[in-house]
């Protein structure tokens, strides 16, 4: 029997749910905020999406700014070999309406 074919029970199927909800929260910060609580961070509030991809972008030193330029970008880690001459971003300015939850976000 192949492993396409195979029947899997309820227990396996919510084993391997979890396991892949674990590892989308490994490599996204929105789904690890997600996991922790499902019941705020929604696929609607697209204001949490761009916080959370912004910080990871942050932390992952993505947000860089190509020299003469002034203006700030987010690449992906490929696009940044391209470039030889760029400031990479260190800090990060917040401004947000209070219960936004950027305090929950960023400690």
């Amino acid at each position: 029997m192949s492993v396409a074919n195979k029947q899997y029970t309820e227990e396996e199927i919510k084993l391997i749910k979890n396991a892949a909800k674990i590892e989308l929260s490994r490599r996204s910060f929105f789904y690890f905020c997600n996991t922790l609580a499902d019941d705020f961070y929604l696929e609607n509030r697209k204001y949490l999406k761009i916080l959370c991809n912004t910080l990871q972008a942050l932390y992952e030193e993505r947000i860089i700014k190509i020299i003469p330029s002034v203006k700030w970008r987010i690449v992906g880690q490929e696009e940044i070999k391209q470039y030889s001459n760029y400031q990479v971003c260190k800090k990060l300015i917040l401004n947000m309406p209070p219960q936004h939850r950027k305090i929950q976000n960023i400690s």
